[in-house]
């Protein structure tokens, strides 16, 4: 029976793939530090576009695109709206072609408090070679800007008055300032650190890669029963790259001869050392580092389109921990600024339309505790209460979230020092990875 294999294997299966497939925030251009208030600009508005010099880009060919916005150190700036594309070369100030907008938030534009930055939401955007132009439209009227003289070689600043001019390709007659950077700091694209790996048809047995055969029952018609969300809401950045990545690695493992066991989920998916363990069933790995549940939502929504039902045998998200840091970080900081309370709120109405939207094998870990300094661990506990009271009477559901959580603790209620992979770090160590598989004994579970 393949269940007495799961202790050992759960978490073994965590660390298979994840570093095929690992995908990172690469700066392409800055940080820049030191602005100084750089003005007077008060009979504004403006609309300003920084180009940065192809020979100053450190990297193309990233898969999204986000930009860092900072203010002058006194007063604060409204951005009306922003752009980022490629230029059309030789300093020019204009696009090569149509833009790709800038959110925050979910919103056109933002207000960047005197001295701080903001960091737009991640976009679409694939750009090859050429220079990189950022344009916005500072609506509001304040003095100063912030900007810089030295230290951001390659950059130039352009202006125009009293027009938003931000979305228009050939961009209207430009003023160059006495700068180099101003208001825009930094452009990340998210570029895969190496690329995946290529299916085959067989996989050795007892061996993890990208894909694996061990012998486990074949799922039922219920066993991956999923119905994308209508409407499907929007993944949150770092999910978003699955679209274009993991239809055809699932659709090579779909014609493997053994269906597969899924993890999907976030780092804590995938931290524990597979070595450490016997594997167990025929897996694939695509937990990655930041991602959330709306993140995994749209995983499944993509793997759904390959046929009904979903083609997988159970699936193991590990999700949550990241929507509560969005939800809880100040939106100067990229977060959604909401209180831990409404934060808790937050996390379990995006798990209840996770429970709404897979109703097949599903192997619920909840979210581990986290280092007791957070003051996070009480709302955490709350969020998987609620979540076990959903799961109570759902079938084909093993729930192994207050398991876990109570072998994870100390005296202080938070993660066990031992069980941080370094000190104050929410990441599970080798001995949690440990702690949590003896917990997870055979004689624990039953079939689906």
């Amino acid at each position: 029976m393949w269940l007495k294999q799961f202790a050992a294997g759960l978490f073994a299966l965590l660390a298979a793939t994840l570093s095929a497939h690992a995908q990172t925030w690469t700066n392409a251009a800055g940080p820049i530090s030191g602005f100084g208030n750089i003005g007077t600009f008060s009979n504004g508005p403006y609309t300003f576009r920084v180009v940065i010099n192809a020979a100053n880009v450190a990297t193309y060919n990233g898969t999204q695109a986000r930009v860092t916005f900072c203010a002058a150190p006194s007063n604060s700036i409204t951005l009306g709206s922003a752009y980022v594309g490629q230029g059309t070369g030789g300093g020019s100030s204009s696009f090569a072609g149509s833009p790709a907008q800038l959110l925050f938030g979910g919103n056109p534009g933002v207000t960047i408090s005197a001295g701080a930055c903001a960091t737009s939401d991640a976009v679409t955007y694939a750009q090859a070679s050429g220079d990189i132009v950022v344009s916005l439209y500072r609506s509001d009227t304040g003095a100063n800007i912030g900007g810089v003289t030295s230290g951001a070689t390659g950059w130039a600043c352009h202006h125009i008055f009293n027009s938003n001019d931000a979305a228009n390709v050939p961009g209207a007659s430009y003023g160059t300032l006495g700068m180099q950077a101003c208001i825009v700091s930094r452009v990340e694209f998210l570029i895969s650190s190496s690329p995946p790996p290529t299916p085959t048809a067989t996989a050795p047995a007892g061996t993890f890669s990208a894909f694996v055969s061990f012998p486990i029952p074949a799922p039922t018609a219920s066993s991956g029963a999923w119905t994308t969300p209508s409407p499907l809401p929007a993944a949150d950045p770092i999910g978003s790259y699955y679209a274009a990545d993991v239809p055809n690695q699932i659709e090579a493992q779909r014609r493997l001869t053994q269906p597969l066991d899924l993890v999907v989920g976030d780092s804590i998916g995938y931290v524990c050392p597979a070595s450490a363990y016997t594997p167990w069933s025929s897996g694939f790995n695509y937990a990655i580092s930041g991602n959330t549940t709306y993140g995994v939502i749209n995983q499944l929504s993509q793997f759904a389109t390959m046929g009904t039902p979903l083609g997988v045998h159970s699936v193991i998200p590990f999700m949550g921990i990241n929507d509560w840091t969005q939800d809880i970080n100040p939106t100067s900081q990229g977060g959604r600024g909401m209180t831990m309370a409404a934060a808790q709120a937050d996390v379990i109405a995006r798990h209840a339309l996770f429970f709404q939207s897979y109703t097949g094998n599903l192997v619920w870990p909840g979210i581990l505790p986290t280092p007791a300094a957070s003051g996070w661990n009480s709302y955490l506990q709350a969020i998987n209460a609620a979540d076990s009271a959903a799961l109570a009477n759902r079938p084909r559901t093993h729930d192994v979230s207050a398991a876990l959580w109570s072998a994870l603790v100390d005296s202080s209620g938070g993660l066990a020092p031992a069980y941080q992979v370094t000190p104050g770090n929410i990441h599970p160590s080798a001995a949690a990875c440990a702690a949590a598989a003896t917990v997870l004994s055979p004689a624990a579970l039953q079939p689906f």
